[in-house]
Order: structure tokens, then sequence, then C-alpha cells
């Protein structure tokens, strides 16, 4: 039996993917950041097809801002739950990649993926 890679399926694709605020890979230093207060994570659809969710968990007194990230098959992405306000930009439409967010004070932000 092959052991594979976590986050990874056999076939090289990824069903996870841990994201620093900038949208990029976590790195094995992002991890060891005590004062850390955030975390994000694209899911990938369990078989491969399907839209991937990208959760967004923010435990600070404060916001932080983020970038929305890349994902193969998606062009852009439309928050599907938050639980605090969030800005009409976020709720009313479709947020193309790479567009600058805010994740509230103490919050949690889920995005679904679209092509």
């Amino acid at each position: 039996m092959l052991k594979r890679a976590f986050g990874r399926r056999q076939d090289g694709s990824k069903d996870v993917l841990w994201l620093t605020p900038r949208g990029t890979e976590m790195t094995d230093r992002d991890w060891i950041f005590p004062e850390a207060r955030y975390l994000a994570y694209v899911l990938g659809p369990p078989d491969g097809r399907g839209t991937p969710l990208f959760i967004v968990l923010n435990t600070a007194e404060q916001p932080i801002d983020f970038v929305l990230p890349a994902w193969s098959g998606c062009s852009r992405w439309s928050c599907i739950l938050a639980s605090v306000a969030i800005s009409k930009q976020e709720t009313d439409g479709k947020v193309q990649v790479g567009s600058h967010c805010e994740a509230p004070a103490r919050s949690i932000l889920v995005f679904e993926g679209e092509e």
C-alpha cells in the first residue's frame, strides 16, 4: 500500500491546502508561530469533482486581511457562511481569485469556489 502525503491524493492533486493570509501555501515555519490567531484552508471535493470550499478562521481580537486563493478550476469565490457581518462585496457577489478581503475579529467564513 502506498503511503500518501497529507493533503494529497494518489494522483498528486490536493484535497486540502493550508494557507497563510497572503493566500500562499503554509510552510513548516508558518506552523510554529504561537501567536497566530488565523487559520485558512481549501477543501477540495472528495472525489475531485464538484466545488472546493475555502474556510477562514480568525480568533484574533482584530480583523485580518486575507487573499482569496487560487485553486484549479476556480476563478471566483462566493461567501456561503459568515458567523458575523461581513462587507457587502463579499456577501453580494462572486469575488475573484486573488482579491483582498477581511476576516472580521473572531469570525468564521466559508466560501464556495466557482469556475
